[in-house]
């Protein structure tokens, strides 16, 4: 029996390689990050009818985007520069709250090298993240998301020394665990722009109650990355910015290929609508109020969770996307981490941590 499908929580995208893609499976709460708001649905909605599960004599339709993410990993399978899914959840979990020996520079108005030009089709710094799970059985599973470079810094070596690193969302990885069997194979493979698929190494710290988790690559990839300058400061309310988007199609005006051509993206033009604390009140931003959650136009599109939101004016990161909720009267909002709670993953500019004896 098939149970019906509930709208979609959060914009990430799951698919299984025989059938279309389709949105994120409902999860029980267990599955889902801890101290994040419920998100309710939307009044009056109607779940679709299930789609019937493809007979194993019928041929199997590949989407575009899997079977280029599925080539890429077979490609790399054997090497051994590939992190296993099941140690990279190990070290998710180990890693939580995690602070690092380094810092990442504050950069709320960067300089103009480091901005991002909304209206010139170049490379944005962001990148497809997309986990693929490997069951024994011979069936693979991708969960996709975004994210973006950072380039952190190490206090005892000032600008010289540095890794980069991917900023994307937690909850992609938490589907990963409630989905993969204990003995699923698979990895986290990021890509960039023009399609490099680029293995992830390690997880070296993740904040689940935030949806963040920093993603290490290769040293010698890090030169194909775009590193995005980040702000700890929150914009006023209606202030403007530019919210990542991707989408598999795409119509209209400002939309880019992305991806090789796999996926396109933009950068869709809005405004703050405000701030929220952990229990979704409304919160100010100059006061003692907590900035849990920003709140933003326009809507995020699919697998656009763990994407930066910029600040149009300086082009720097503030806000880290989610996914949308249901605002009572208000509607439905973009629903965003302020960028201020990357940093709870570094050390603080100017602190160098003593190591035990």
């Amino acid at each position: 029996m098939h149970r019906p499908r509930r709208r979609l929580r959060t914009n990430d995208i799951i698919s299984p390689v025989y059938h279309r893609r389709c949105l994120a499976l409902p999860l029980p709460a267990s599955a889902l990050p801890p101290n994040l708001p419920p998100v309710p649905d939307a009044p009056g909605y109607l779940p679709p009818t299930s789609t019937p599960t493809p007979s194993p004599h019928s041929p199997r339709t590949v989407n575009p985007l899997d079977a280029y993410i599925l080539a890429r990993f077979q490609r790399l399978r054997s090497s051994a520069c590939i992190t296993p899914l099941r140690r990279l959840l190990t070290e998710y979990n180990e890693n939580s709250s995690r602070v690092l020996p380094e810092y990442l520079p504050y950069e709320p108005s960067p300089p103009k090298e480091r901005r991002v030009d909304f209206h010139q089709g170049q490379d944005g710094g962001t990148v497809l993240v997309a986990h693929v799970i490997a069951d024994p059985k011979g069936e693979e599973k991708v969960i996709v998301c975004s994210g973006f470079p950072i380039r952190t810094r190490y206090a005892q070596q000032g600008e010289r020394g540095g890794r980069t690193l991917i900023v994307s969302c937690t909850h992609t990885l938490e589907q990963v665990r409630f989905l993969a069997p204990p003995d699923a194979g698979g990895t986290t493979l990021i890509f960039t722009s023009l399609g490099r698929a680029v293995p992830a190494t390690a997880i070296p710290s993740s904040l689940p109650n935030r949806d963040l988790t920093l993603l290490s690559i290769p040293q010698q990839a890090e030169s194909y990355f775009h590193p995005l300058p980040v702000s700890p400061y929150p914009l006023p309310e209606e202030a403007e910015i530019g919210v990542h988007n991707s989408a598999e199609e795409a119509g209209g005006q400002g939309w880019e290929r992305w991806i090789n051509g796999k996926l396109w993206r933009r950068w869709a033009m809005g405004r703050v609508e405000g701030y929220k604390d952990q229990a979704w009140r409304e919160a100010k931003p100059g006061t003692y109020d907590h900035l849990a959650h920003l709140v933003f136009l326009p809507l995020p599109t699919a697998s656009s969770s763990g994407g930066p939101i910029m600040a149009s004016e300086s082009g720097a990161v503030i806000g880290i996307i989610i996914g949308d909720r249901v605002e009572g009267v208000r509607g439905q909002k973009g629903w965003a981490v302020p960028a201020e709670a990357v940093f709870e993953m570094f050390s603080l500019p100017g602190l160098v941590l003593k190591k035990g004896k």
